[in-house]
C-alpha cells in the first residue's frame, strides 16, 4: 500500500518538473535490479511519470524505456 501510494504521488509530482529524464533513467536502472512488489511499484511510478510528464521525456530516454520494457 505504501509503495503504490508513493508511486502514484511520484507520478503526479513529476508533472510539475520540466526535467524528468534523470528520474526516468533512475527508475529504469532500479527496475532492472528489482523483483516482486518493488518491481510493481517502480512500474507504477514509471507509468505515472509518463502519464503526467511524458511530453517532457526526450526521445533518447523514450527509446531506452522501450528497450528495457521489451
Amino acid at each position: 500500500t505504501i509503495r503504490s501510494g508513493a508511486a502514484l504521488a511520484l507520478g503526479m509530482l513529476s508533472g510539475l518538473n520540466p526535467r524528468v529524464d534523470p528520474l526516468v533513467s533512475d527508475l529504469l536502472s532500479s527496475l532492472q535490479g528489482s523483483e516482486g512488489g518493488v518491481r510493481e511499484a517502480i512500474l507504477s511510478a514509471l507509468k505515472g511519470v509518463l502519464k503526467h510528464a511524458g511530453k517532457n521525456v526526450s526521445s533518447a530516454v523514450r527509446s531506452r524505456i522501450y528497450s528495457v520494457l521489451k
